[in-house]
């Protein structure tokens, strides 16, 4: 892998991860749930909104607990976000370093069975 290869998928890696962050980790940061009236508690609007969630609504207690828990919702996501966005990277490089995997066809024993004999 050459260095401009290299510098390639790190900026890919990169604009994928922002991409992600901003569709789905800023997600409940820039949703206007607010204008929701369907539950009764904080709780169960985001119960109904979000149904898979990194922080669950009873973590967060008292008043404005709906901004509360979006705040630390977007910052789980955003850290998770990130730590994926650090591994791909460290994952490149890493290979990079170390070079092509070596392939099993380069191995010194011949490939052709024993009994034919080439004339």
């Amino acid at each position: 892998m050459t260095k401009r290869a290299l510098t390639l998928q790190i900026v890919a890696v990169t604009f994928v991860a922002l991409a992600v962050a901003f569709f789905w980790a800023l997600d409940p940061m820039l949703s206007a749930i607010f204008m929701l009236t369907h539950a009764t508690t904080d709780a169960e609007l985001i119960r109904q909104v979000w149904h898979i969630r990194l922080v669950q609504p009873e973590w967060i207690s008292g008043p404005g607990q709906l901004f509360k828990w979006m705040e630390a919702e977007a910052a789980a996501r955003l850290s998770v976000v990130f730590l994926g966005w650090l591994a791909a990277v460290f994952t490149l490089v890493r290979r990079y370093r170390h070079g092509p995997p070596k392939s099993s066809n380069q191995s010194m024993q011949p490939t052709a069975s024993p009994g034919t004999a080439s004339l």
